[in-house]
């Protein structure tokens, strides 16, 4: 990439490395087309830039005898620019693997659904939690290993989630609609803390303690507390759902699930974070071969064959 002398820039760039000199570190970023740039930061800034993390920098180019030099003028984390979700997704899949859907179209999805929401306890607490949390939630991933472990993974498994239960609907149809959307979009939801950030993401020290399902519950608590409806029934089945999705104990569920939206949610939550894996698995696997052993499935192999 070429840069025209006294022009300032605002690029997008992955943090490859950090060397420190004199009064300035050295900052080698490479950019969204993968041109490799080296940018110039004061050394008392440089503790708060990250190696393998994307930063939006401001730059301005100065020609330095007969060098150019490239020297920060501003930089924030890609977390901090979610206020355009198109730019942020054209950024992550530049450089991250990415789930292969459009973050517009889950957020529109998503907010449909909780607009489908009858019931106003169920819809308060629903759209409050998910208000707080969905620019985090549209490019976090769903694991950090296993199933959906990839950018956006977290948003792509609650909506293959919700094109499911849309189904379960219609065959059983004293199932309560509200209930199940409900904890189909507030089951995962505490993963955005669960975790430290989107990408190479970590378990933080709240992750580690709690979980996102006892997290999950004491949310729902103070958002329920906050609105004076801490002792309304609705409050206690979202809880229920939210601690009981992981369906046993062995598999970390604080309760086995006592609804009949309890356990739609679990069977729903495990049949795509399984099959979601199976698919792309297979999708790397030669027809008339065996995939690799796939961990969420007891580490079984499973034969691609060639029909459709």
């Amino acid at each position: 990439m070429n840069f025209e002398n006294n022009k300032e820039y605002i690029l997008y760039g992955l943090v490859t490395g950090i060397n420190s000199s004199d009064n300035l570190c050295n900052i080698t970023v490479t950019f969204q087309d993968q041109t490799v740039g080296n940018l110039k930061i004061k050394s008392e800034h440089v503790e708060k830039i990250i190696v393998q993390k994307v930063y939006k920098f401001h730059f301005k180019a100065v020609e330095n005898q007969t060098r150019m030099q490239l020297r920060i003028i501003d930089f924030k984390p890609i977390l901090e620019c979610l206020d355009n979700t198109l730019e942020v997704e054209g950024v992550y899949k530049s450089f991250y693997d990415y789930a292969p859907v459009s973050i517009n179209d889950i957020k529109e999805k998503i907010r449909s659904v909780i607009m489908s929401i009858e019931n106003d306890v169920i819809k308060t607490i629903v759209k409050d939690l998910y208000k707080a949390n969905e620019g985090k939630f549209l490019i976090y991933p769903a694991a950090i290993r296993f199933h959906h472990n990839y950018i956006g993974g977290l948003a792509y498994h609650t909506s293959s989630m919700i094109d499911l239960a849309d189904q379960f609907l219609k065959i059983y149809p004293g199932i309560s609609k509200d209930l199940l959307y409900a904890g189909i979009i507030l089951h995962d939801l505490s993963k955005v803390d669960e975790f430290t950030e989107a990408e190479a993401t970590e378990y933080s020290l709240e992750g580690q303690l709690l979980g996102h399902l006892v997290m999950g519950a004491i949310n729902i608590d103070r958002i329920a507390c906050k609105h004076g409806l801490q002792n309304k029934e609705e409050v206690l089945l979202l809880k229920h759902l939210v601690i009981s999705h992981h369906g046993q104990p062995i598999y970390g569920a604080c309760k086995k699930p006592y609804t009949a939206e309890a356990v739609i949610l679990w069977y729903l939550d495990s049949i795509d974070s399984k099959m979601r894996v199976l698919s792309e698995t297979l999708d790397r696997t030669e027809i008339g071969n065996f995939t690799e052993g796939i961990g969420v499935l007891d580490r079984s192999k499973f034969y691609k064959h060639g029909l459709s």
